[in-house]
């Protein structure tokens, strides 16, 4: 019956396409794709060798129970199988599915599916061409920054930037702004005082993470600045990324005691690893801080068989704690470009008593987190989250996180600067009221 639907006999849905491939499809393909890039990488990640080690024993168990026709299958470039498996993960694996309005995504995907059913074979879209397809439904009917389409090297299948792309397609869910409330304080060392300490992630004068310190209105201030906190994990510069990064977080912690001010600086930084932040909002608040509400994740096949570990959760997740710490002035610079672990500051700290958040709205990139890609037959990968977060402020996907103190147009690091010398620690909780 199924056949006769998608062979023309009557119209088909988006359930029957998604029900043209299985779960064992989706699990076959991926593992053939992901095993050897895994194998390849693990020698570079000596935090995760066990983990990794169970891992690729399972993928490599399943590989040879496979027979040479299901992994030929595996392997399809044809345009309508692409499509079913594309539906599917999307379907299957998206852990936002039920929080949000799904008829967009599965009309656009019966208008692909009938629009290429009617072509010959060789006039079908195919390779990258698909790839950008697939990201253009994705990106105009499901409001899900973190959500992409790329090819087997991790590149967007795109002729042009993502920029101009997202400008050219109708009505776009997701948002890529450039921030408006100024430059990182990383990449302005003549502006943050005594350098403490500075770091270039890999070696990289574009990845500079720093902390330094300088008076302000006769107060000692502590400037923590995060342009970029990623780590290739796999990649060969993990290690080196991480102890740069770890610098960084023991320098604040050495001097921090004696600071009364402390300004953190995330604004340009898109996400990356959260252990900096999160030991950095821990330092200051005393206990531990929340990275979101709650979180739930799916009970597919799709979605578990990419995990590649099962261990226990690094961070807290709940609502706020009481507050430990030593109360400081404490100022937090955000702007659009802020997303993902990044973006993680905000919940982490907002009920640091008496803090500003001062800039713009963030990204709203965080909702649907923990990425991990699914790979389709013709080598490309769907990067879909494999958890939902809930958070104080509802849903802020594709909206972000509000500041205390809008500054738009306006450099958020000179907005502090003034704020300091001007009203000084002590009316900072007042000046937070009449801001409301």
């Amino acid at each position: 019956m199924l056949i006769d639907k998608l062979n023309g006999v009557s119209d088909f849905t988006f359930n029957d396409i998604v029900e043209t491939v299985s779960a064992d499809q989706i699990k076959t393909t991926h593992f053939l794709q992901t095993f050897p890039i895994l194998q390849s990488e693990s020698k570079n990640d000596p935090l995760h060798q066990v983990e990794l080690a169970q891992k690729i024993k399972e993928m490599r168990d399943y590989i040879d129970s496979l027979s040479p026709d299901q992994k030929a299958a595996a392997q399809s470039e044809d345009t309508l199988v692409n499509i079913a498996y594309f539906a599917r993960i999307i379907a299957m694996a998206h852990p936002g599915w039920d929080h949000f309005d799904t008829n967009p995504f599965q009309r656009a995907v019966e208008d692909l599916y009938r629009e290429q059913k009617q072509l010959r074979q060789t006039e079908q879209v195919k390779g990258r061409k698909l790839l950008e397809e697939f990201f253009r439904i994705t990106a105009t009917t499901i409001p899900d920054n973190h959500l992409t389409v790329k090819t087997r090297d991790g590149q967007f299948p795109l002729e042009k930037g993502i920029k101009k792309t997202l400008e050219s397609w109708k009505d776009p869910k997701i948002r890529h702004d450039k921030g408006t409330v100024g430059q990182n304080m990383a990449f302005r060392l003549t502006e943050v005082g005594d350098i403490l300490a500075l770091e270039y992630l890999a070696g990289d004068q574009k990845r500079p993470t720093l902390v330094a310190e300088r008076t302000i209105g006769g107060e000692k201030t502590g400037i923590i600045a995060f342009p970029n906190s990623t780590v290739c994990w796999g990649g060969k510069t993990q290690m080196q990324e991480i102890k740069a990064l770890r610098r960084i977080v023991d320098t604040f912690k050495k001097y921090q005691s004696s600071w009364k001010n402390v300004i953190i600086d995330v604004r340009n930084n898109g996400g990356g690893d959260g252990f900096p932040i999160r030991e950095i909002a821990e330092t200051l608040y005393g206990n531990k801080v929340p990275y979101c509400l709650n979180t739930q994740k799916r009970n597919t096949v799709e979605s578990q068989m990419r995990l590649l570990f099962s261990g226990k959760e690094e961070d807290y997740i709940g609502p706020a704690l009481s507050f430990k710490g030593e109360k400081k002035g404490l100022y937090i610079l955000v702007d659009k470009e802020v997303a993902s672990s990044a973006e993680s500051i905000v919940p982490m700290l907002k009920h640091y008593p008496g803090v500003l958040f001062i800039g713009e709205n963030t990204c709203g990139c965080c909702q649907y987190g923990a990425i991990r890609p699914i790979a389709l037959p013709n080598g490309g990968q769907v990067n879909v989250g494999s958890v939902f977060r809930s958070y104080e402020d509802g849903m802020v996907e594709c909206i972000g996180h509000a500041p205390d103190i809008n500054c738009s147009g306006r450099d958020a690091f000179r907005e502090t600067i003034n704020l300091i010398g001007n009203r000084g620690i002590r009316s900072m909780s007042a000046y937070r009221d009449n801001t409301k």
